[in-house]
């Protein structure tokens, strides 16, 4: 039994191990009725190739119980099995997560590759079947599945299946859906799905809204749903058109001693507020896509961690930085107008982010980057993004010689120019640091003609010497 559950602790920890836990599928019966549990457990994780895909439907068709089965069959719906006898093993009851989004692109995916066999009078029905072979394959999750943690209810553009299959409703479906902790969803959804499940899920703790377009259905049901819940710890928004998120802050109120991860996608900014982000105060990851921080200006987040931020220009980051940043790991800013130049922001940042440990950053003035290496003792993964009339033999001269010791992941992009020599002196200098760790390159950029062979070379000369762990050309 010890054995056993040494395997076992040792295949989760493997999780996220495909290839592996494939191969563990062939050991013996334990080995890969374990494999199968961890596999299935959210399945949609990995990306899957079209054959994968075919064979998880398959699977799938295979695990309907009878009056499913025969129910596709009465409307001339057949899907093969990859055999005629039950399955090895019952593997949706499993699932720990369903993405019915995932699930409607695989059945759309092979209805469309069957109906180039069919007359068009055969493929008039073909919605009708996609809906219903969908609406089984849910129904069966309901029925099998006790404690489903994740839901995905976001579709795919292109999909063209409403949102109108009110699973919610099933045999079980209440048993199933009580113990969610994150749902991912989207704005089209009708109210009643958000009003049912505000009366049973009371336990989400990531929550993800996806507003496309104008379309909203049901936003003071989806802020019941927001406020019902007992702990929401993480809160993320994506906007993809003009409708105004701001409706939801009332309902956040309840959640701003709880909530420890906001992100924030909005792409059409038209007075959408801000402030309320300051009343989190256990705040301790911050993403924001959006034109205008005005409401940000002084802030005061003494648990953030992680801060990424995106879009046209924050006139007062240094300031934000200045009140927030002593705690900050990790550092994304890429704000398309700097105030003046990028100067002032990275001495700001050599000055009051001295825990950072991942940075990116745009560099005009090569002598800002040595301050934050400098000064930000802990750094280990860097990304820069030079300006135009910035040398990068500069660059990674600076990079190479000042770089602190845990320092072993560097990303350059946009490089206007760059030679083999350039590389070669990096590495040169590299593998006489002490203490010495092999490093992970990516440069994005052009290289000067006919340089492609030579730079390969010194690639492949630091690889075998231990230089470089890996090694990135983006053209």
């Amino acid at each position: 039994m010890t054995y056993q559950i040494y395997i076992e602790e040792v295949l989760e920890f493997l999780e996220n191990d495909k290839d592996t836990l494939y191969s563990c599928l062939f050991v013996n019966y334990f080995f890969c009725e374990v494999t199968v549990k961890v596999l299935w457990r959210n399945i949609w994780k990995f990306k899957l190739q079209s054959d994968a895909s075919l064979q998880i439907l398959n699977t799938l068709i295979a695990c309907l119980p009878n009056t499913s089965k025969c129910l596709l069959y009465s409307k001339g719906i057949i899907i093969p099995t990859p055999t005629s006898k039950s399955p090895l093993f019952d593997y949706v009851s499993f699932c720990k997560s369903l993405s019915i989004g995932e699930i409607s692109v695989i059945i759309i995916s092979y209805f469309k590759n069957q109906q180039q066999s069919k007359t068009s009078e055969e493929s008039k029905g073909m919605k009708k079947s996609i809906k219903l072979v969908i609406k089984e394959i849910l129904k069966m999750y309901m029925n099998k599945i006790n404690n489903l943690k994740r839901l995905d209810y976001i579709l795919k553009v292109d999909t063209k299946i409403p949102y109108n299959i009110r699973f919610i409703n099933f045999p079980r479906a209440r048993d199933c859906l009580k113990n969610l902790t994150k749902l991912s969803c989207a704005s089209g959804i009708e109210s009643k799905f958000f009003h049912l499940l505000s009366t049973v899920c009371h336990n989400i703790q990531s929550l993800h809204i996806f507003y496309r377009g104008d379309q909203i259905r049901s936003e003071y049901e989806l802020m019941k749903l927001i406020y019902s819940q007992n702990c929401l710890k993480k809160l993320k928004i994506n906007c993809n058109g003009t409708y105004c998120w701001k409706g939801l802050i009332p309902s956040l109120k309840k959640h701003y001693n709880t909530l420890t991860k906001f992100y924030l996608s909005d792409g059409i900014y038209d007075g959408r507020p801000l402030f309320f982000i300051t009343e989190l105060i256990n705040l301790q990851e911050l993403f924001l896509l959006s034109s205008n921080y005005y409401e940000l200006e002084y802030a005061i987040l003494p648990k953030l961690r992680v801060l990424r931020i995106y879009g046209e220009s924050f006139n007062s980051l240094n300031i934000f930085l200045e009140n927030n940043g002593k705690n900050l790991e990790c550092l994304e800013c890429y704000l398309c107008k700097y105030i003046e130049t990028d100067t002032s922001l990275n001495l700001a940042i050599a000055k009051f982010c001295l825990k950072l440990k991942y940075l990116y950053t745009k560099i005009g003035k090569v002598e800002t980057l040595k301050e934050i290496l400098n000064n930000c003792k802990q750094l280990e993964k860097l990304k820069v993004k030079l300006y135009t009339h910035t040398k990068v033999s500069d660059a990674l001269e600076i990079i190479s010689k000042f770089s602190p010791k845990n320092f072993h992941e560097l990303h350059i992009e946009d490089v206007k120019m760059f030679k083999s020599k350039e590389l070669e002196s990096f590495f040169i200098i590299w593998k006489d640091r002490v203490p010495f760790r092999s490093i992970t390159f990516t440069i994005g950029g052009i290289m000067v003609k006919n340089e492609n062979m030579k730079v390969m070379k010194v690639i492949e000369k630091y690889k075998k010497l231990g230089i470089i762990k890996k090694f990135e050309l983006i053209k």
